[in-house]
């Protein structure tokens, strides 16, 4: 009886919503495999774009019962990175991933761990963390909509330099590393792509260095919510102080300090767990000059 109910309302919910499409996710533990659950998505058919997670069904064997590679048309691909790539190219590489749900927090790979998958994030956002050994870290890079996570494995090194962790929730595409490396050899165009993001993130990490070490805590606070902005397209998302001490490397009182003074100059107003923008002009004019050169290396690269 509770799954004849449970697939009525969900029929209902997807019949009452016009225009979207709904797709089946999953959600993965650490070493890559099923945590045993499907996610319903209801996403815009037409933006791309998640509306809101439906429900969670549990799988008994963590095999799902649906097709990924076709959930997603590849001239409509949210990661810019891959709808650069020539139609025909982005189909047999798309065919190549799964489609993952990312949880908020969720640690994809320990600085020093293998590379075991290469992730495309669609609507998800990725830090790269640079961790010491009292347990302190800073983030050194974003990873959005515009570029991959893993870019090591582009250059022949198998194993993570920082922590790749999940800060804001949403969708990406996921090839298996091997795999990766197998299109890379075969597909000189697709290297070039791959090359010059590859690049970028490198001028990001050198940047990102200059600005953690020159640049006030509440300029670098504008640039990052900048940088999520232009890569979720959504004024509101999951934030919290310790989140953000820990990617600005600055204590919790900074943090919120840094957050208070946002506010009261009315670029941001900060709830509960989460930041809604609500100037991104006056925000722009707070952030340092690196995130103006870092969306124009990223925008020159993937055009």
């Amino acid at each position: 009886m509770r799954r004849i109910i449970c697939s009525f309302a969900f029929r209902f919910c997807i019949s009452s919503v016009p225009n979207q499409s709904h797709i089946p996710l999953y959600s993965e533990s650490r070493d890559g495999k099923s945590a045993g659950y499907v996610s319903v998505i209801l996403r815009d058919s037409r933006r791309q774009k998640t509306i809101f997670v439906l429900g969670s069904l549990a799988l008994r064997s963590g095999v799902l019962p649906w097709d990924m590679s076709s959930s997603v048309a590849p001239n409509q691909h949210p990661n810019r990175l891959i709808a650069a790539l020539p139609l025909g190219m982005q189909h047999a590489f798309v065919s190549k991933m799964e489609l993952v749900l990312l949880r908020k927090q969720q640690i994809i790979y320990e600085q020093g761990e293998p590379i075991t998958h290469i992730y495309f994030p669609c609507s998800a956002v990725i830090s790269l963390m640079m961790m010491m050994e009292n347990g302190s870290g800073v983030e050194v890079a974003t990873i959005g909509n515009d570029g991959f996570l893993g870019v090591p494995r582009y250059f022949g090194e198998g194993f993570a330099f920082a922590r790749g962790i999940v800060q804001i929730p949403g969708e990406s595409r996921r090839m298996r590393s091997d795999l990766f490396v197998q299109e890379l050899e075969g597909n000189e165009n697709l290297r070039e792509r791959l090359r010059r993001y590859a690049g970028a993130q490198l001028a990001q990490l050198a940047r990102t260095a200059g600005c953690n070490r020159l640049h006030a805590a509440e300029q670098r606070c504008a640039r990052w919510l900048l940088m999520v902005h232009d890569r979720t397209d959504a004024k509101e998302f999951p934030l919290t102080k310790e989140m953000l001490a820990d990617m600005l490397g600055v204590s919790r009182t900074s943090a919120s300090l840094v957050l208070q003074s946002l506010e009261q100059q009315a670029m941001v107003r900060v709830t509960r767990g989460k930041i809604t923008i609500l100037d991104r002009g006056r925000l722009r004019s707070a952030a340092c000059e690196c995130y103006q050169i870092g969306k124009e290396t990223v925008d020159r690269l993937l055009s």
